[in-house]
């Protein structure tokens, strides 16, 4: 697993989702997350972080 600041350090876009299992709203941005990172995949990193672990 890469280190939280050597990912949001690179020269690329990073996307950070803090987000919870039990959260609507994240679960409702969850897909939309997945569509961005399918369609800009090699230019953005999605990075997920769940707050409960």
């Amino acid at each position: 697993m890469s280190k939280f600041s050597d990912i949001i350090g690179r020269d690329s876009l990073t996307l950070v989702d803090f987000y919870a299992d039990w959260c609507g709203p994240c679960k409702t941005m969850a897909p939309v997350l997945d569509q961005l990172k399918a369609h800009y995949g090699d230019r953005l990193t999605v990075l997920k972080i769940n707050i409960d672990n």
